[in-house]
Formats: C-alpha cells, sequence, structure tokens
C-alpha cells in the first residue's frame, strides 16, 4: 500500500510540475457532469460539448508542450552555460613565452598514438588530431606530495554584477538537479621549498552555480561573466579572481584486475549531461571535509575523497588503499569553468572489476527502495553520477585518442568534457613518471647487489 501511496505523490508532483493540473480539472469536471447527468440531478443538453473538449484538447497540449520543452532545454542547456568550442578557449588564453623562458598560460598538450583510432577520429572530423590542445593547465603533479593547507573561515562574497543579475544566472540550472552546501574555496596555492601550499576559505555550492558554471551563459547579448572577468589573454590567477571557485577533485579507481571505470553522467548533474567522466568527479564538500572545529585538514581531504568514492561508486573504505602523499597527484584548473582549481587522485581498489559492478548494483536497489520513501531528497538523488561503466584495462590507456571533448576507444567515440579527459593524460604521464622512478630504483638495487 505504501508503494502505491509513494507512486501516486511522483505522479502527482511530475503532473503539477509540467503544468498537468487543467487536464486533470478537465476530468474531474466532465466524470461530475456525467455522474449528475446519470443521476438526473441536471441535463448534460445545456453543455456544449464541442468547446469543452476543445478546452481539455488545449490543456493537454500544453501539458505536452511542457513536457517536450523541458527535454529540449535539459538537452541544450550546458551550452548555453558554459563554453563547448574548445578550440575558441584554448586561443583566447594563448601560452605566451617570455624572454627568461617562463610560459604563461601553459596548456595541457598531448600527442595521440597513431593507428585506427586516430585515422577514424580524423576522417569523422576531417581535420588532423594528431596533437591536441585543452583548456586546462596543469599546475602541478605530484611523486610524493607534502601538503599543507591554510584555511580561514572567512566566506566568499560574490561581485556586484553577479548579485545584480543572480536570477538570471541562476536560472540557467533549470533542469538540472541541485541543492546548496557549504564547499571549500581555493583562495590561492602554489609550490613552495616546503611542499604545495593550499589556501582556502568557505563558499557555496549555490555561490558556484552563479559564477564559475554559467562563465558563458548571455543575460544581455555579449554579456558573460567570462566577457567581463576572464577575457583573455592572460587566465587570472586565483589569489586575484572574483568567482566562488570551489575546490573539486576527480579521481580513477583501479580496480585489483587493473581495470579503470569511467562513469556516463546523467541527465541532471549540473554540468557534462550524458558526457563520460572519470571514475569520480565531486565538489570538497564541507560536511565531509571539516574537523570539529570547522577547519579544513588533510585528514578532511582524505575523509572527502573516501567519501564521495563510497557514494559514487559504492566502494568501502577498507577495500581502498589510499593516503594523500601516494594518491594525490595533479592540481589543475579548468578553464571551462574560469579557472576553477581541481586536484587529482588515482587509488587501488582490493576489489576486482566484477566485485566493484555487482555491489554496484546491489546498493543502487537498496536506494531505489529509500528514494520511493524520500523522493523529494535532491542529494540522495545525486549520490551518483551515473550508473553505465566503461571499463578501460590500465594498459590500454596510451592506445586511447584523447580530446578536449572526447575520447576514441577499440573504434567508438565517447563524449567527455575537457577536464575529465585532460585528467586521463595526466594520470598517463603520472603513470610513466611513477614507472621511471621505480624502474631507476631497480637499476640502482641490481648496481648495488
Amino acid at each position: 500500500m505504501k508503494k502505491i501511496i509513494n507512486w501516486g505523490k511522483r505522479s502527482l508532483y511530475t503532473l503539477l510540475k509540467q503544468d498537468g493540473i487543467s487536464v486533470c480539472l478537465y476530468v474531474i469536471i466532465f466524470i461530475t457532469l456525467i455522474l449528475y447527468n446519470h443521476q438526473k440531478i441536471m441535463k448534460l443538453e445545456i453543455l456544449d460539448w464541442t468547446i469543452f473538449f476543445a478546452m481539455v484538447a488545449v490543456a493537454f497540449v500544453q501539458t505536452i508542450a511542457k513536457i517536450i520543452q523541458q527535454a529540449l532545454m535539459n538537452h541544450i542547456e550546458d551550452s548555453v552555460k558554459l563554453e563547448e568550442n574548445y578550440e575558441k578557449l584554448c586561443k583566447m588564453y594563448p601560452e605566451i613565452e617570455y624572454e627568461d623562458g617562463k610560459i604563461s598560460n601553459e596548456l595541457i598538450t598531448y600527442q595521440n598514438p597513431a593507428g585506427k583510432s586516430l585515422e577514424y577520429i580524423n576522417r569523422k572530423r576531417k581535420k588532423d588530431c594528431s596533437e591536441v590542445r585543452f583548456p586546462v593547465i596543469q599546475e602541478a603533479m605530484f611523486r610524493k606530495l607534502n601538503l599543507i593547507i591554510e584555511d580561514s573561515k572567512e566566506q566568499y562574497e560574490m561581485p556586484q554584477l553577479v548579485r545584480e543579475h543572480y536570477r538570471e544566472l541562476f536560472q540557467a540550472h533549470d533542469t538540472s538537479n541541485i541543492y546548496n552546501q557549504l564547499n571549500v574555496k581555493v583562495k590561492s596555492w602554489k609550490n613552495t621549498e616546503e611542499g604545495f601550499k593550499i589556501y582556502t576559505m568557505r563558499t557555496t555550492y549555490y555561490d558556484s552555480l552563479v559564477t564559475n558554471r554559467v562563465m558563458d551563459f548571455e543575460w544581455e547579448p555579449e554579456q558573460t561573466l567570462r566577457n567581463r572577468y576572464m577575457y583573455g589573454p592572460f587566465v587570472t590567477p586565483l589569489s586575484e579572481s572574483v568567482l566562488s571557485n570551489h575546490l573539486g577533485f576527480n579521481g580513477f579507481i583501479i580496480s585489483s584486475d587493473n581495470m579503470i571505470p569511467l562513469v556516463r553522467r546523467n541527465k541532471v548533474v549540473s554540468i557534462g549531461k550524458r558526457t563520460y567522466g572519470d571514475s569520480i568527479g565531486a565538489s570538497m564538500k564541507a560536511k565531509m571535509a571539516l574537523d570539529a572545529n570547522q577547519r579544513f585538514t588533510k585528514e578532511g581531504l582524505k575523509n572527502s575523497i573516501l567519501g564521495e568514492i563510497k557514494d559514487e561508486l559504492k566502494i568501502e573504505r577498507k577495500d581502498i588503499i589510499f593516503s594523500i602523499e601516494e594518491n594525490v597527484i595533479a592540481a589543475y584548473r579548468d578553464l571551462v569553468e574560469g579557472g576553477k582549481p581541481q586536484l587529482l587522485f588515482v587509488v587501488k581498489s582490493l576489489r576486482t572489476q566484477k566485485e566493484i559492478e555487482d555491489n554496484f548494483v546491489k546498493k543502487k536497489k537498496e536506494k531505489a527502495k529509500e528514494l520511493r520513501k524520500s523522493f523529494w531528497d535532491k542529494e540522495l538523488r545525486e549520490l551518483e553520477d551515473g550508473d553505465t561503466f566503461l571499463w578501460i584495462p590500465v594498459e590500454n590507456l596510451k592506445k586511447l585518442v584523447i580530446l578536449p571533448d572526447a575520447i576514441v576507444y577499440e573504434g567508438k567515440e565517447y563524449r567527455m568534457m575537457p577536464s575529465a579527459s585532460a585528467s586521463l593524460v595526466m594520470l598517463i604521464w603520472w603513470l610513466e613518471l611513477v614507472k621511471k622512478a621505480m624502474g631507476g630504483k631497480c637499476k640502482q638495487a641490481n648496481e648495488n647487489d
């Protein structure tokens, strides 16, 4: 009985959201009139049925139109919020080399392997995709990370321009499943002799929704946050940025049989709808990252990463080998989102691909039961970005053709966003770095013997 009641509530909610109440009222009126006529309380000859059914038809068409409108808006929403011409972004922030050899805006550049996949994408796109650039700047790569966090409880304040257009900017996310939460903002970060230092404070997810995640939304012709705050050719340093810049992270899970899952994102995430993301993609949520004194620490970072792995892939902490020093491998900025700061990690799971998938399916079924009771809970609905996996063997990573907006694997193209695809490039580089380091150790050990 409870299942029927909950189903009824969800159906009614959907109907009300799509303006279907008009059709319901007409149906109720029609049934009432039929009953009255049957009991001879009133005669229906006085009712013009042609006009009545015309009104019903209009209400029905309006409801269907609303449903179609929402579906179409959902498909184009991301392209309205963020620039999808990634070549244009790379040209907007060109690499600038100075006399002393220093380079500004050093974008990630990757040489794709020759082969059938490259030939396929070259033919399809009618251009040479051998060497590609990403609107992503790698700030640091770590082998043994010594992370230093300088945290503050200071709260981010959005610029006046954003306040003036808050309503329009926020409504750009109309078909996404969003909810507010406290996040960690990066004020600045830098490499020092002691280690990689991050200066942090507080922001909210809503603040990021109306800044970083609507960089290219036009509230008036040619009026966008990118045109006002990130117009190029120089990338604004984090310390000078007026954007929310909440700390996010992407990550890769390597199963015990050396397989990496990419996740197809669902249609209600705030960005990257229906694209493939890395194993994990999330923001640094304060509820997981702050300690009892409301401070962001290394332990909080670890807790947040492990918590997201459990939420998104249903892998328990006991089945993960992870440390900040060994597993956080890079820091980078995503220019699509106005230079938003991101950390990249890779972890080893003690479970096989099959064990991970079987457990995920089991936990999803359990969650479905809980959702039927709490269909209003947006956070519960958004625990996973998606539930379709693309598994890639670690040894096949270097065979991938990687582009800013897609990868090509075994002759098939899979859409991605630059932050996700560039993370694959950085993972390949990091694995090569580790391989060389291990090779050097083995060589030294042999010489000592």
